[in-house]
């Protein structure tokens, strides 16, 4: 058996000397960190004291025991780390009122920019969008400036989380440590790709407009937005953000199973992610549709999605075995067909959580949500048919019976289902007809309300009617596909399997047939 290379006196000394440069280079960041009397450059040497210091311990990880510890023992090397936490940690408590500074100022020009739409011209928008663009970029820069720090606050945990000769107490701190800073630094990368995201929609769709037909085809989707961001924004985002306290304040203690679920949920949905904006991509070179478009952040985009799958992955090692995930409460699978507002789950402490709901969004995407959570967006529909209603509420009544007849399943951004996803997909098409049944006898039941009739114009009754005549008939059809889902399911499942994307009502239609 061929042992390992020994170690000879010339890789002793070169070892000594070059971490004896890596020291010098960190004495001299923490010396003209703490002269430093401008904020801003005072953050910058901070920040090269905690890449310094994630230098000097990465190398002391490299080199074999023996040299190391003669060069730096232990305690010395758990002495850096907790120095370079506590600079970082000043760092991001100084960044805070900076990124709420800068995302005011682009919620500001946001909205200015959202006015101006209106009644702008082509050249005017065109400007405006630049000047609104600088203050995304300026919060993505941010952003990216912070999920590099905390990458270096977690890389000085890994170097020391497993030295020898520690207690089993040390070592149970430590892997907590690890855990908080990995969750950390995964939640600000996720950030940074968010901003991205944001960044890219603000160049690209007051645009869109002026695209070719093609290039428009491709990557522009039927509600006006680039096609997938907004999918990332309303579901992968959320999923994550319910992980919240866990991941961020529960000082390091390990996930449980719904948790693990919702973030293994999320890497795949990253993956699937970056795939598909991918081939939006090649799609656009290989037409050669995408020549003088703005698209310089979507290849970023796919990069940094597929990074942070695989970060996730790596957070979720550092977790040890979790129980088998426990079902959710009986009666909640209704309310996990519609998709919750986000939200950040409430903090996690020493004591019994609170209970939380694992569900699934329309696209197939887990979260954690409380039970009142669930049930509200659901309820939020059903309550507004039932409540009286005068005056120009009824307007918004009369807008929303207009959407339910043109109800039809998501499909313009389908994707293909996984073996895992596939039941789930049937399952949430059902539970979704059945949701859209019961608002359809909710708001034929408000339209036929003689204290809401009475309060219509001629033309407004007019339209009335012909809404409600025209529910009636759309109403036998979701009942109708419900049903054929629900004794079908097995069948479908195993189509979902194999080649179909997300069902829209003309694989339904499909579905409904009686096979040959």
């Amino acid at each position: 058996m061929v042992g390992a290379t020994p170690v000879t006196d010339e890789d002793v000394t070169a070892a000594r000397r070059r971490m004896q440069g890596l020291l010098d280079e960190l004495r001299d960041c923490r010396d003209a960190a703490g002269q430093a009397q401008d904020s801003e450059k005072k953050q910058e040497l901070r920040d090269r004291v905690v890449d310094a210091t994630s230098a000097v311990l990465g190398c002391r990880a490299s080199l074999p025991l023996s040299v190391a510890r003669s060069i730096l023992s232990d305690n010395q090397a758990r002495r850096l780390r907790d120095h370079a936490l506590c600079v970082g940690d000043k760092c991001n408590a100084k960044g805070s009122s900076t990124i709420s500074s800068l995302e005011a100022h682009r919620n500001r020009a946001a909205k200015v920019f959202t006015l101006l739409q209106s009644n702008a011209t082509r050249d005017q928008l065109s400007q405006a969008a630049s000047t609104v663009a600088t203050h995304y970029a300026a919060c993505m820069e941010w952003w990216q400036k912070k999920a590099r720090r905390c990458e270096m606050m977690r890389s000085v945990c890994a170097a020391t989380a497993n030295l020898p000769g520690a207690t089993a107490e040390m070592r149970q701190v430590e892997q907590a440590a690890l855990r908080l800073r990995a969750g950390w630094a995964l939640n600000t990368k996720f950030m940074h790709l968010q901003s991205r995201i944001a960044l890219a929609r603000v160049t690209i769709e007051p645009q869109a407009s002026t695209f070719e037909a093609r290039a428009r085809e491709i990557l522009i989707g039927e509600n006006e937005q680039v096609r997938l961001l907004g999918t990332f924004m309303g579901d992968v985002f959320p999923a994550f953000l319910s992980t919240g306290d866990a991941v961020l304040r529960s000082n390091g203690r390990p996930l449980d199973a719904h948790h693990c679920a919702v973030l293994e949920g999320v890497m795949g949905r990253l993956s699937d992610f970056a795939t598909a904006l991918q081939h939006i991509r090649t799609k656009l070179d290989d037409h050669q549709a995408g020549a003088d478009l703005p698209l310089e952040h979507l290849g970023q985009i796919v990069d940094d999605a597929r990074i942070i799958a695989h970060e996730v992955m790596h957070f979720l090692a550092l977790q040890p075995n979790a129980p088998a995930i426990i079902k959710p409460p009986a009666g909640a699978g209704a309310s996990a067909a519609r998709q919750p507002e986000p939200r950040i789950v409430a903090t996690v402490n020493d004591s019994v959580p609170e209970a939380k709901i694992l569900v699934r969004s329309d696209p197939g995407t887990k979260k954690l949500v409380s039970a009142n959570e669930a049930h509200a967006s659901w309820a939020a529909d059903l309550e507004m048919w039932q409540a009286p209603v005068p005056g120009e509420a009824l307007k918004k009544l009369v807008t929303r019976a207009e959407k339910l007849l043109q109800f039809d399943l998501p499909g313009p951004e389908a994707r293909q289902m996984k073996p895992e996803d596939a039941e789930n997909a049937v399952g949430t098409v059902v539970e979704l007809l059945q949701t859209q049944v019961t608002e359809m006898q909710a708001c034929l039941a408000a339209l036929n309300d003689p204290r809401r009739r009475v309060l219509l114009t001629p033309a407004q009754m007019q339209d009335a009617h012909d809404k409600t005549v025209r529910l009636n008939v759309m109403l036998s059809e979701p009942q109708r596909l419900a049903k054929a889902l629900g004794n079908g399911k097995a069948a479908i499942s195993i189509d979902c399997m194999k080649t179909t994307p997300f069902p829209r009502r003309s694989s339904l239609n499909t579905w409904r047939r009686p096979r040959s």
